[in-house]
């Protein structure tokens, strides 16, 4: 306990703390705060969600080719992951292709 006071309140330590902590909050504009904090506000940024995607019929479409293409091909052409396209499949309940 007595290391914790001796050590805690450090004023030495912290005034160029806070110097530095405001030069840095002068220097960057107030809009520069605003778009950090709204990083998906993008114009060009791709849907995260997979249903916002692949409509029901890119999906079912998928799964049909499953039977002639491999997952990575599939993931590719579609412009997905491998991990999404294995998903669909599994939800859709598709059987792995015989080889």
């Amino acid at each position: 306990m007595e290391v914790w006071r001796r050590y805690s309140n450090r004023p030495e330590l912290l005034k160029p703390l806070v110097s530095a902590l405001s030069k840095i909050h002068n220097d960057v504009p107030d809009d520069a705060h605003a778009s950090q904090t709204v990083a998906t506000a993008r114009p060009d940024a791709r849907p995260t969600r997979l249903a916002d995607r692949l409509s029901a019929a890119d999906v079912q479409r998928l799964i049909e080719e499953y039977q002639t293409a491999t997952a990575p091909q599939l993931a590719k052409k579609y412009g997905i992951g491998l991990t999404s396209v294995k998903k669909l499949l599994c939800q859709s309940g598709a059987r792995k292709r015989q080889q």
